[in-house]
């Protein structure tokens, strides 16, 4: 899987160290609105689906997810959504409402 991200605006804020300027990139430092800190899943049945994930995507970010069929694309948004809870590790949203849209239509026949 293949995450590629466009670097956020800058926003107020201050890093930890008390400064406005980010290290990298000159943007002003705002916590994540999504992270993934160590994150791995292993379903009931023993599939081992994600291991040792390490994301942190800032408020207006855009981010692309980019992989072969079964590499677990769905299966980080599906965490992210709180459809799943991860086997290790801990995702954090910063936002209570989090848009999730199905890849097939479930409410009409």
């Amino acid at each position: 899987m293949t995450m590629r991200t466009t670097p956020a605006p800058a926003v107020e804020g201050q890093g930890p160290d008390g400064n406005t300027e980010a290290a990298h990139g000159g943007n002003v430092y705002t916590d994540p609105a999504l992270a993934f800190h160590d994150v791995g899943l292993t379903f009931e049945n023993g599939t081992h689906a994600l291991d040792g994930i390490h994301i942190a995507i800032r408020p207006g970010e855009f981010v692309s997810l980019v992989g072969s069929s079964g590499c677990g694309k769905s299966t980080l948004l599906r965490l992210a959504a709180g459809f799943e809870k991860p086997t290790t590790g801990t995702v954090s949203v910063a936002s209570a409402k989090v848009g999730y849209v199905f890849q097939e239509a479930t409410l009409l026949p």
